[in-house]
């Protein structure tokens, strides 16, 4: 089997059709996992609760932690975090696309599994991994992005990596992972403090 990850950046993240499938699959609740700028990412609709329970099963994660959202621009997150302030909004487009998530206040739609049960704020980031960008732009909406691992363990890096370890409980998206070596780092908007 060729592994999909050792050649460059696609200029398209699917054909019509595979962007139907994808879309359908995401509709159903279902889990698809995608390269990001450091690892594979597990994603799927943030407003879909079987969504969200299918990956924190997957990854075998704690209930009470909240998962991070990425969208192609900060207006496909709209629906899901409180109106930024031009301060605000300046502030993230310094950051933006890139490795940096932000802890936003979330709208009443999203729900505490997504944002984690103690929480009042949702993790959102542009990720500035061309595949993942633009993933979102073609489907046209914000996509949970959580590395693709067991809790606590190695994130997968390949397209191979991730197979192995989730099989057909996620649909591929296969391509190349970006260059950070690390995961985003997170402020709290709010208090611009450094939480990772």
């Amino acid at each position: 089997m060729t592994d999909h990850t050792h050649r460059p950046f696609p200029p398209r993240v699917a054909s019509h059709a595979e962007l139907l499938a994808l879309k359908a699959h995401l509709k159903q609740g279902g889990v698809i996992a995608y390269p990001t700028g450091s690892c594979f990412g597990l994603g799927g609709l943030p407003t879909h609760p079987r969504a969200i329970r299918q990956i924190i099963k997957l990854k075998k994660r704690p209930q009470h932690k909240g998962l991070i959202v990425i969208g192609a621009a900060a207006h496909q997150f709209k629906r899901l975090i409180k109106p930024l302030s031009t301060e605000e909004t300046t502030q993230v487009n310094q950051y933006w696309p890139g490795p940096y998530t932000f802890l936003c206040p979330n709208t009443q739609r999203v729900l505490p599994s997504l944002r984690g049960q103690q929480n009042t704020t949702l993790a959102v980031r542009v990720d500035a991994q061309p595949v993942a960008r633009h993933l979102c732009r073609r489907l046209n909406t914000a996509l949970i992005s959580t590395s693709a691992n067991f809790s606590g363990g190695v994130s997968c890096k390949t397209t191979r990596q991730t197979q192995a370890l989730f099989g057909h409980a996620v649909m591929m998206v296969p391509g190349q992972i970006g260059h950070d070596h690390r995961p985003s780092t997170i402020f709290d908007l709010k208090t611009g403090q450094k939480l990772r």
